[in-house]
């Protein structure tokens, strides 16, 4: 999947149907994403149906023969890519065979498409190839957003108050942070949140706070030119003795090796 090219050509379009609209048979030809605004459709393929409904995106694969059925009962507003291939990589027919053929529309892929409508129509020599681009990419985050919606039908949800206490752990990793601090901010009492953590990540809240320092650490010593003592700092630590004790204990490594073997490596590469 990583040598799948750029698609040939990508064409991009926006249509309203009325009611009982209705398109097809057709033969598809690419591999094609069909994005609902507003109403619902009906596709048979193959004379197997299934309805896509508002706020979603449809994957259609070639080979196949469609027919559309378009909302009774309102209009149906949808965009479309077609991404066209001379002959499409059988590695990606068949990585896209095994994901589902409908899921929700996120936020990132909606801003694709948003993108891509934009400058479609363009003359500019530029924008033919950055139009083969975002119909890339809106291949890409399909996979993405297929991935996560799979992972998120076969996880368990996390519970409210331990996203509410994620978010205020993100946004206060420089501050000192205490276990009523997490469990204000989650509305909960401390043994409840901390029974909360150990059920999602087998660990206490405070316990997640000083990973995540430490992963955040690890990324700014990796893809970062500031000083050790900022980087503690910017991480919650009270000194960069205590960071980099940290560090070590996480990684056998002192964060000027960890930057170091990164740095030499990034040069090389």
């Amino acid at each position: 999947m990583n040598t799948v090219p750029l698609p040939e050509q990508v064409s991009a379009g926006l249509v309203v149907y009325p009611p009982n609209g209705t398109l097809g048979p057709r033969w598809q030809p690419s591999v094609q994403f069909v994005f609902i605004h507003r109403g619902s459709m009906t596709v048979r393929v193959d004379s197997q149906p299934f309805t896509a409904a508002q706020g979603t995106v449809t994957l259609l694969l070639p080979y196949h023969e469609e027919r559309f059925e378009f909302s009774t009962t309102s209009e149906t507003e949808h965009s479309w890519f077609h991404l066209t291939y001379n002959t499409p990589p059988p590695e990606l027919i068949a990585r896209l065979e095994t994901v589902a053929r409908t899921i929700p529309m996120s936020q990132p892929m909606s801003e694709l498409v948003k993108l891509s409508l934009a400058v479609r129509h363009s003359r500019q020599p530029a924008a033919e190839m950055l139009l083969r681009s975002l119909g890339f990419a809106v291949l890409w985050r399909f996979l993405l957003d297929s991935d996560q919606h799979a992972g998120d039908a076969a996880t368990p949800q996390l519970h409210v108050s331990v996203e509410q206490a994620q978010r205020y752990i993100e946004s206060q990793l420089d501050q000192s942070i205490t276990l009523q601090d997490l469990a204000e901010a989650g509305a909960v009492s401390p043994t409840h949140l901390i029974r909360l953590f150990r059920e999602h990540f087998n660990m206490t809240p405070i316990a997640y706070v000083w990973e995540r320092r430490i992963q955040r650490g690890l990324e700014l010593l990796r893809y970062t030119g500031l000083p050790i003592g900022v980087i503690a700092a910017q991480c919650g630590f009270k000194t960069s003795y205590h960071f980099s004790r940290r560090i070590r204990e996480a990684t056998q490594l002192s964060p000027q090796e960890i930057r170091r073997q990164f740095f030499a490596r990034t040069e090389l590469e």
